[in-house]
Formats: C-alpha cells, sequence, structure tokens
C-alpha cells in the first residue's frame, strides 16, 4: 500500500512494508502494485487480497481490509517518528507505514514508456523478443504491453514481419504539447520577425533531459526548400540554443550537464567539460552563446537566453544558417545584438523582470 501527502510544503511517500499484506491464503503482494493518489492531503489508497469477510488477508493492526480492487479516500499525518498514522472507518488510528524519500512509479506505466523509448532510438522495427531483452521483461508481459500500445495507436505492427514501430498516435500528443507550450506559442511572432530581420532561419527551444527540444522554426525567408525543425532534439553542448540556456542555469545545474555525456557530434563539438564550462562563463558575460560547425558542418549559431516571470530561464531563441552568412565579421555582432533583443522581448512577453538573468545562474 503506498499513501502520499503534502506536509510542510513538500510532498512525501509512505510505503507500507511489504510483509503487512501476507495474510491467511492470500501470500505476499508484489511492492507497488497499488499506489496512492494525493488530493489536499488525502491519499486515494488500495488494499491487496480478497475479501473473506471479516478476516480477509492484506489486513492491517485488526482492522477490515478491502477487497481487492477497491479504493477509498483516507486522512492521515505524521508524528514526530515520521511514521504515518492513517485514520480508521470510525474514527480510529492505526500507524500503516514509514515515510520514504522516493517516489512511488508504476512498473506497468514506466515499462511501457521504456517500450517507446526503446522504439524511438533503435532500428525503425523492433521485435517482440528483442523489445523483452531491451527491456527486461518475459515475452508475454512484452507482448501485452505492445498490445496495449496498438489499441491506443501509440505503436504500429508491421503486418509482414510482425515487428513493431512507432504509431500516429504519438504525433498528435507531441503536437498537442507543442500547441499548448507558452513559449511557443509567444515566440512565433518574435521568431518571424527575428527571421524577416536577418534573413536566416530561426529556432526556439527547451531543456530537456540534456538535450534542447526545438519548439518552434522560422524558415528563413526566401524559396529555398528547407526542412521543419520542431520536434528535433540536440545535443545541449553542440548548439548555440543549449549553451545560452545551461550558462544561465543554477550552478548546480551546470555542474550536472557539464558532468553528463558530451558526445562529439561533428569534429569542432566541444567534449571538454572545462573548455565548456569557459565559454558558459563568456555567454554569461555576453548574453548571447555560437556555435560554429559544432552541430553540423557547414553552418553556425548564435542564440540568447529566453526567462519566465519568475526570472529563471526556461529557453532560448536564436538564428541559425551557413557560416560564412552568420559568422562574416561584418554581420556577426549585428545578428547577436538582434538575437539578445529578440529573446529580451520575448521573456518580457513571458512577465520576465527586467533584471531577468542577472541572477538565474547563482
Amino acid at each position: 500500500m503506498f499513501v502520499q501527502d503534502q506536509a510542510g510544503g513538500e510532498h512525501r511517500t509512505a510505503q507500507v512494508r511489504q510483509d503487512q499484506y501476507a495474510g491467511a491464503g492470500g501470500g505476499a503482494v508484489e511492492r507497488g502494485q497499488h499506489a496512492g493518489v494525493t488530493r489536499s492531503g488525502a491519499a486515494v489508497v488500495g488494499a491487496a487480497g480478497r475479501d473473506h469477510g471479516d478476516r480477509a488477508a492484506g489486513h492491517l493492526g485488526g482492522q477490515r481490509p478491502y477487497a481487492q480492487g477497491d479504493f477509498r479516500t483516507v486522512r492521515h499525518k505524521y508524528d514526530a517518528n515520521q511514521r504515518c498514522h492513517e485514520q480508521g472507518p470510525y474514527g480510529s488510528e492505526r500507524c500503516s507505514a514509514i515515510l520514504t524519500e522516493e517516489w512511488f512509479m508504476v512498473q506497468a506505466v514506466h515499462r511501457a514508456i521504456h517500450v517507446l523509448r526503446e522504439l524511438a532510438t533503435a532500428t525503425p522495427r523492433l521485435g517482440v523478443t528483442e523489445l523483452a531483452d531491451r527491456v527486461g521483461v518475459a515475452k508475454p508481459t512484452a507482448h501485452a504491453l505492445l498490445r496495449t500500445l496498438e489499441a491506443e495507436g501509440l505503436v504500429v505492427q508491421d503486418r509482414e514481419s510482425g515487428k513493431y514501430q512507432l504509431g500516429p498516435g504519438l504525433v498528435t500528443l507531441g503536437n498537442a504539447y507543442l500547441d499548448s507550450h507558452e513559449l511557443r506559442t509567444r515566440s512565433v511572432t518574435w521568431a518571424d520577425r527575428l527571421a524577416s530581420q536577418s534573413e536566416a532561419a530561426v529556432w526556439a527551444g527547451i531543456l530537456t533531459d540534456g538535450q534542447v527540444l526545438v519548439v518552434h522554426h522560422a524558415f528563413r525567408p526566401g524559396g529555398a526548400v528547407q526542412v521543419l525543425e520542431t520536434g528535433a532534439s540536440l545535443p545541449w553542448h553542440a548548439c548555440a540554443l543549449g549553451k545560452a540556456i545551461a550558462a544561465f542555469l543554477p550552478a548546480a545545474g551546470r555542474g550536472a550537464l557539464l558532468a553528463g555525456a558530451l558526445p562529439r557530434v561533428t569534429g569542432f563539438s566541444l567534449d571538454d567539460p572545462e573548455r565548456l564550462e569557459a565559454q558558459l562563463d563568456r555567454v554569461r558575460e555576453t548574453g548571447y552563446a555560437v556555435d560554429e560547425n559544432e552541430l553540423t558542418l557547414g553552418d553556425a549559431g548564435i542564440a540568447a537566453p529566453v526567462f519566465d516571470r519568475t526570472g529563471e530561464v526556461v529557453g532560448g531563441l536564436g538564428l541559425v544558417g551557413p557560416v560564412e552568412r552568420l559568422m562574416a565579421e561584418s554581420t556577426r555582432q549585428e545578428h547577436a545584438i538582434a538575437v539578445r533583443e529578440a529573446a529580451r522581448s520575448l521573456s518580457r512577453d513571458l512577465g520576465a523582470p527586467r533584471n531577468a538573468g542577472l541572477h538565474a545562474c547563482d
């Protein structure tokens, strides 16, 4: 059994010892089978075991348990020893759990997400056996996960090979995320204006899991064929957007990024944490970041950070184009000023204070 509460402004998770689920004829119930959901100090708690009258498996402290799948709302509080006391149905209280710092995760959901990630990062299609090995589950479990995801349109099966690939339902979810993202919504006007002014493509991006996710792409003016990069995921250390965001993160956030993987995308990509840290220091001084041949040979980028109403960095806005066009001595400084001004205007649209960025990286 898992219960959750919000005490002192912090969410906490309480977990009942597994041996409390063992009952006559019921056996031990797998840890993590049922979960509590926090709602204004209340938790929804499920009890394992079948109902055998007043003596059912899975009871706690002599109280009548609940049938499998039965959920109810209970109030609970924590004593000085950090133990959770659950209020019984007749006003009595009994100690039900010990607090832990770990959040409970639903195992089936975690596994399903793992399946989707494997399909996203591996070859276009994978079979049940391959996915079972990658996720670390039995084949029947992998098959059940795939059939469930397929029913929701998140994966599709190739009828000839029997293998699976990502489905169209993910596109719908991704578009819904982008359409509801405030940075993307508000960046459209400023990105289009910057693209027209600089005659270059403009990206707006956010940092997630050490990668920059492009949430908006304004095309370079002109009739040339261009590829829409919205939704692309880029290594933070190899693009100007990532450096602009990372430079204004709190010190702990910067340190975590620098301590993480820094793969060389091209021969010009920096994989030395000390050199990258020096670049980030420079970005905080100038207010903008650059990359030259680091992400794509022949391309460069100039980006500036974007802040929200709290004054924290939430993304970046920047130009992307040929090295000879963006980095030419006659135009580089002009482009950098234009990028900073557009990012500052976008930040104000998001409610950022005028001194945003001055203390964001403390």
